[in-house]
């Protein structure tokens, strides 16, 4: 109840503009009983980042699909995780204050690292018996997951349109796989095997 209270009141009022006196009073709490859980506003966000981000959802089994079909799945999954409104309102809300709370930031940016680590791992994978040649694997997994998702989480972040819908993000998706296998996939014989 206390996280969820702080987490309307973030996500309401930024950062700077919430007192834990509004946290206490949207938790029908004291702030006193706040105060003996967190020592500090930012203990608190950093407590709520923790709890709403580190968890990415489990993957989806790819392994018995062809690379575009295992791509599609993992993007999808990524995309829907990604997209969500309350973690595009939470990327707001870090951005909005990460020169403030360079911890709260690391949490952040831990968090999107560990979300494009599956792709990664199975990129790697497949590279490695010969499905993609990629000479530069982490550079491939920015690329797949900007060209597949990148701009529609920016103009999330930005508000500047309403949310895509998944026909859109499906479109995209596809139009992403199709040009990193013509750059990235090996022979298409051995892709086949």
């Amino acid at each position: 109840m206390l996280l969820a209270a702080a987490e309307d009141m973030f996500l309401t009022r930024g950062y700077a503009g919430t007192t834990m006196s509004d946290i206490a009073r949207a938790a029908n709490m004291s702030k006193k009983t706040i105060y003996q859980v967190f020592a500090s506003k930012t203990e608190l966000v950093r407590a709520l980042l923790l709890d709403r981000l580190t968890v990415p959802a489990p993957l989806p089994s790819v392994e018995a699909q062809p690379p575009e079909a295992a791509l599609e799945h993992m993007l999808r999954h990524l995309a829907k995780q990604v997209l969500a409104p309350n973690h595009v309102a939470l990327c707001r809300l870090v951005l909005a204050s990460a020169g403030k709370l360079p911890e709260v930031s690391k949490i952040f940016k831990d968090h999107c690292l560990r979300l494009e680590e599956n792709l990664g791992a199975w990129l790697g994978a497949q590279a490695a018996r010969g499905v993609f040649r990629l000479p530069d694997l982490p550079e491939a997994v920015s690329m797949l997951v900007s060209l597949a998702i990148g701009a529609f989480h920016w103009r999330q972040l930005a508000e500047i349109g309403g949310p895509p819908t998944e026909q859109m993000v499906s479109a995209r998706i596809h139009s992403a796989i199709a040009i990193f296998m013509r750059e990235f996939a090996a022979d298409r014989a051995s892709i086949a095997q």
